[in-house]
């Protein structure tokens, strides 16, 4: 068994370059949010109706715009609109997909008990986008950080792996083609066998690409439990994986 140790970038890079695709796509959300702030200081009002008490007065169209923004073909109008709370004249404005109101015609308003500002004319929305476009881009978001995280502990598992690797040659025992598919095209499991000091062993891999894989691979191995985490040599990146062959077989 010999240890592996890896520095603090070395970690940094496998773990960007063996999940690169997650990093780009939490990038990606990321600055979709970024992008969607304006939504969110007004369309998480929308919760404040849901859950907070509000009450209903008379208010007026001052103003009616159309929008640069389109929902299933169909523009979003801006109506703004004022409304008196306990003497005080409030103005804020609302959005629909329809020329529901003209100017000066007078709307049922809500408005929150607590903080009688935040106002909406019944029936309409607090912002421009849908508020399932906000919830969708936050679940995505929240999907991807646990992907985010998943990765980062898969990173970690990697390390544990290299600080008490087994080394071997495999040798492919078997290929069967399963039943199942991936983006329409049909999953191997792959079957390889190796051997330490003391016993074979055997461990399959699946992929949908096993043109990619040899006869004979390079793997690692958990040397305190060979029958856990297998790794092929040749998934790591390209300088961790010159530093594994350098120790186990040059430094051999």
């Amino acid at each position: 068994m010999k240890a592996i140790k890896l520095t603090a970038s070395e970690f940094v890079r496998i773990w960007i370059r063996m999940y690169i695709s997650l990093v780009g796509v939490m990038s990606f959300l990321m600055v979709c949010f970024l992008l969607f702030t304006s939504y969110e200081e007004r369309g998480l009002q929308t919760l404040k109706f849901q859950f907070l008490s509000t009450e209903v007065t008379v208010g007026e169209i001052q103003e009616i715009n159309k929008t640069n923004i389109t929902v299933n073909d169909r523009p979003v109008i801006e109506y703004i609109f004022t409304y008196q709370v306990a003497g005080n004249n409030l103005v804020d404005s609302s959005y629909a997909y329809s020329d529901s109101y003209e100017v000066g015609e007078e709307v049922p308003v809500d408005f929150i008990q607590n903080t009688p500002d935040v106002a909406r004319i019944t029936g309409m929305q607090t912002a421009k986008h849908p508020f399932w476009l906000f919830l969708a881009l936050l679940v995505g978001m929240l999907v991807i950080a646990v992907l985010f995280v998943r990765s980062f502990l898969r990173t970690l598992n990697l390390q544990r792996m290299l600080r008490t690797s087994g080394f071997a040659m495999a040798s492919l025992k078997s290929k069967i083609k399963t039943k199942k598919e991936e983006n329409d095209r049909p999953v191997y499991a792959l079957t390889y066998e190796f051997s330490d000091s003391f016993r074979n062993y055997e461990f399959v891999t699946k992929t949908t690409c096993p043109e990619d894989f040899f006869e004979n691979e390079r793997v690692l191995f958990n040397a305190h439990d060979p029958n856990d985490l297998h790794l092929f040599i040749k998934h790591l990146p390209e300088d961790i994986r010159f530093k594994v062959l350098r120790i186990h077989e040059v430094g051999r």
